[in-house]
């Protein structure tokens, strides 16, 4: 899935509040957009790789009035996928994306979904 159907109204209607443009994200490593009122009311969460091999973190939302009345984002950018899952991520991002966590040898091992993704 791209980048672009996710979450492209964030960065359209916060590009202030995410530290990157869109164009710098290279891949999707986990997404979740839910709808819990329906009629155009979103929750987004979204793991990204950008270009120069940082991570990013994007979360927002938009009630039923659309994004361009009332809604928010925001995003991160870390070093490292460990750093942004330990410090970006809620548990319920956590839940939602799928994210189990493990230190294994001293290392961080991140699985999404059951993929092993570090």
């Amino acid at each position: 899935m791209s980048v672009e159907t996710i979450c492209a109204s964030a960065w359209e209607y916060h590009a202030g509040d995410i530290p990157v443009p869109l164009d710098d994200v290279v891949e999707v490593i986990a997404e979740d957009t839910v709808s819990t009122e329906g009629y155009g009311q979103e929750d987004i969460v979204g793991l990204f790789r950008l270009k120069d091999g940082r991570f990013l973190y994007v979360s927002g939302g938009c009630d039923t009035t659309g994004w361009d009345c009332r809604s928010s984002a925001k995003g991160e950018v870390r070093a490292t996928l460990a750093d942004i899952v330990r410090e970006c991520c809620t548990d319920d991002d956590r839940s939602r994306l799928k994210i189990d966590t493990q230190m294994a040898l001293g290392h961080n091992v991140i699985r999404i979904d059951g993929k092993l993704v570090s």
